[in-house]
């Protein structure tokens, strides 16, 4: 259709009877109405029948002028959709646990951002009480947990918005990464019961937890572009895509260092890697591609 992705206002003077001739006035919104806008004419109207009704006449064919159709502007746009207030809620959430623990913890938060570069700092936070349990790692845990389902729910919502709930979407994949999380972290300990090798399978646990926690300060910052700027989403989840891969690799080189300490046991933690970390970012990736 000619008048695709533009918008016009019609007003068109009705003819008092069928004979008369009608006229059709097209504003271009697109353009500033500085004159009378041009009087596109369709041909009169002569009755077939009587049951052709008045209303239909519209259905005629306008022949537009060379001059008038060279001047229309046509915009291709694909606006974000709409932002519930759930998710203005869940990203204001997720800054005011940031900014809370960058302020009140921010001895602990240092150390812990140095503990990605250096990996051997590990071993004195492991030492601390409250691994776990203490207010950073519980913060940035609950950052992760919103950010990275969120950003993955919006971005498969933004590009089938036909076809998803974006609430539904958002819940599944919360659950299905809040479950994830959870029996990763009951079969760490586990092993660590039954093998016997607690230290060893608690340092490797805190360094995954430990890049989990700033993947999520990475999707937040994702999710935030995502929602409130013009950058394509496409570009966005290429920048994720490249965070995950790079945590994963810097897991796996964690993960070898931390198994040489004890050669025996080096398969183990190959054994993790594979079936606990690969594994799930290739099944996300399978996911994307089906979605996307």
């Amino acid at each position: 259709s000619l008048f695709t992705n533009s918008t016009y206002f019609c007003n068109r003077n009705y003819p008092d009877s069928l004979e008369e001739l009608s006229t059709t006035t097209l504003l271009d919104t697109t353009q500033p109405q500085t004159s009378p806008p041009d009087l596109i004419y369709i041909r009169p109207y002569e009755p077939i029948d009587s049951n052709y009704w008045f209303s239909e006449f519209a259905a005629d064919v306008l022949e537009v002028s060379e001059t008038y159709a060279s001047n229309l502007v046509f915009i291709d746009g694909s606006p974000k959709p709409f932002v519930a207030s759930w998710l203005l809620l869940l990203l204001i959430l997720s800054y005011v646990l940031l900014a809370y623990t960058y302020s009140f913890h921010h001895k602990r938060f240092n150390l812990i951002s140095k503990t990605v570069v250096n990996w051997k700092l590990g071993k004195q936070i492991i030492r601390y009480e409250k691994i776990y349990s203490h207010p950073v790692n519980i913060s940035l845990i609950t950052i992760f947990l919103i950010a990275v389902p969120t950003f993955f729910a919006f971005l498969i919502f933004n590009e089938n918005i036909l076809d998803h709930s974006l609430t539904k979407l958002n819940i599944i994949l919360f659950v299905g990464l809040s479950s994830y999380l959870f029996l990763k972290f009951a079969l760490y300990r586990f092993s660590a019961w039954l093998l016997d090798e607690k230290e060893l399978i608690q340092e490797y646990a805190f360094h995954v937890n430990l890049l989990n926690k700033f993947l999520g300060i990475i999707f937040l910052i994702l999710l935030s572009l995502l929602v409130y700027s013009n950058i394509s989403s496409n570009a966005l989840l290429l920048i994720a895509l490249f965070f995950l891969s790079l945590s994963v690799l810097i897991q796996l080189f964690r993960g070898f260092r931390i198994g040489l300490q004890k050669t025996n046991k080096l398969n183990l933690i190959i054994l993790y890697l594979c079936t606990l970390e690969i594994l799930p970012l290739a099944l996300l990736v399978k996911l994307l591609t089906i979605k996307l």
